[in-house]
């Protein structure tokens, strides 16, 4: 026992002992870094060159003045009011668009003491439902003139009618007989009717008819003549059997 506590009390004095001669050990100093003075760099003063003058750029010369030589007028004639209906030339296989039209005279009236106003034979069975015009041309002769246009224009309740019809392709009434619908009822109206030939021009001025609302009168019988026929004759539909 008494040797324990020796060798313990030992123990501690060399512990202490180590402890002490770490402690009075000087530690050395840490050295300072030491900062080199920052380096001057000399300001040296650069000296750029002129920049180079840019050269004038050359004057454009003016364009040249292009004279356009003026071409006679009769190389490119004025085109006549009446050149949009051509005359056909006799012998030509077409039409000169700028052919002046031989002037044709308004030489058609219609016949005295008409129109006339008689039931519609040719649609009888229709009764009230169709209403129209019809009749025949006839030259200075009495001759009955065919190939013919015969133009109706007019108004019926309101809506407008245009229609067209063509001497000789209604026989019933003649040999140039022409027959023109004007509605599918019967109404009151007012028509204008014109003739003209194949190539658009009046053989007569618009004469003006007018309509009623009776199913018994429902067609309209206007022959036009020439304006020196003998107007003491009357044409009337051949209704047969």
């Amino acid at each position: 026992m008494q040797r324990g506590r020796l060798g313990l009390f030992f123990f501690a004095a060399l512990f202490l002992t180590a402890c002490r001669v770490i402690l009075e050990t000087p530690v050395p100093p840490v050295p300072e870094a030491v900062v080199p003075p920052e380096a001057v760099i000399p300001t040296s003063t650069m000296t750029l060159p002129p920049p180079p003058t840019p050269s004038p750029f050359p004057t454009p010369s003016p364009a040249p003045t292009e004279t356009l030589a003026s071409l006679p007028e009769a190389a490119y004639p004025a085109p006549l009011a009446a050149s949009l209906l051509a005359t056909p030339t006799t012998g030509s296989a077409g039409m000169s668009l700028l052919s002046t039209p031989t002037a044709v005279p308004l030489t058609l009236t219609v016949q005295s003491n008409l129109p006339a106003f008689i039931p519609a034979f040719r649609y009888a069975s229709l009764g009230c439902n169709w209403m129209g015009v019809a009749g025949q041309v006839f030259d200075a002769g009495g001759n009955p003139v065919t190939n013919l246009v015969v133009s109706a224009s007019g108004n019926v309740a309101g809506q407008s009618v245009d229609a067209l019809g063509f001497t000789g392709l209604a026989p019933d009434y003649g040999p140039a007989g022409y027959e023109i619908k004007l509605a599918d009822r019967v109404a009151p109206a007012i028509f204008w009717l014109q003739v003209f030939n194949l190539q658009g021009m009046p053989l007569s001025e618009a004469q003006m008819f007018q309509m009623v609302s009776d199913c018994n009168r429902n067609l309209a019988i206007v022959n036009f003549v020439a304006t020196d026929y003998l107007s003491n004759r009357l044409y009337l539909p051949m209704i047969g059997r």
